[in-house]
């Protein structure tokens, strides 16, 4: 059955025939409908380290855990915090710790700042601003990324973890760094739930250590960002960056690709039933 727009000449057949004013106008709305309805080719952030911390702080009191407290960019997810005793934190005597936030200083750590209570130092420890004490001391994070302290013999790995909300493939893409003057450097190991996806080391005050990978996702996966001390803890004062992008799917690629084809179809019959 074909669709008209003031006309008798059917939506099948306008490749089999002249264009007419109305099969024009019904390509046109088409076309604008299916780019209104189709998703976006560009890539869309679903989760932002920095940008969700951010978003969160201005609700942070003294006490509070992170479980659910910071939502990811696509509002599905969430991001925690923790300290583990082992660099896979599913790994049996992973002893998570869900970390703290404290408006206090203790120690080395300046104040605002998820850590662990108790220690001399509070460290493993993530903030947006420096941990350390005098502030910058060891250097300071950017715009983008949040700053980090593993800590000693246990816990000694600071976790940032994402819990997806979100269900397709995404990229994965962000630095570390150690920020510090001294000491032997820091770890980074990602992890997508028990599996390792990354595992690399960086000296102290190198420049920043790039990572990118597609990996798919569902509801209730969890990536682990886990900072280590390279088995020393002084002198660890590090930042992070961590972005989570959805990847369009082949088939949405695809469809465009048709219609642009047919597009051009269309165009070159119009051309051609024009008189010359």
């Amino acid at each position: 059955m074909g669709f008209t727009l003031g006309t008798t000449t059917p939506a099948f057949r306008i490749l089999g025939s002249p264009m007419t004013h109305a099969s024009r106008n019904f390509l046109g709305a088409l076309l604008a409908m299916t780019a209104l309805c189709a998703p976006p080719l560009r890539s869309q952030t679903v989760a932002d380290l920095r940008a969700n911390y951010d978003a969160a702080a201005g609700g942070f009191s003294n006490g509070t855990t992170s479980v659910g407290k910071i939502s990811d960019t696509f509002a599905s997810g969430s991001w925690n915090f923790y300290g583990s005793s082992t660099v896979n934190p599913t790994a049996g005597g992973a002893n998570l710790t869900l970390l703290t936030y404290s408006t206090s200083s203790n120690g080395v750590r300046t104040a605002n700042a998820y850590a662990t209570i108790g220690q001399s130092f509070d460290l493993p420890a993530w903030s947006n601003a420096n941990l350390i004490s005098p502030a910058g001391t060891e250097g300071s994070p950017s715009a983008n990324e949040l700053a980090v302290h593993p800590g000693g013999s246990d816990p000694q790995y600071a976790i940032a973890a994402w819990t997806s909300g979100y269900t397709g493939t995404v990229g994965l893409a962000g630095a570390f760094r150690d920020l510090g003057v001294s000491g032997n450097g820091v770890t980074l190991d990602i992890w997508r739930n028990g599996v390792a996806l990354f595992s690399s080391g960086v000296t102290s005050g190198s420049t920043p250590i790039p990572y990118s990978t597609n990996i798919a996702v569902g509801p209730a996966d969890v990536l682990y960002f886990v900072v280590g001390s390279n088995g020393e803890y002084s002198g660890d004062q590090s930042a992070l960056s961590a972005t989570v992008s959805a990847v369009p799917e082949p088939s949405t690629y695809a469809a465009f690709v048709g219609l642009a084809c047919l597009a051009v179809a269309v165009t070159r019959r119009q051309g051609a039933a024009q008189p010359t």
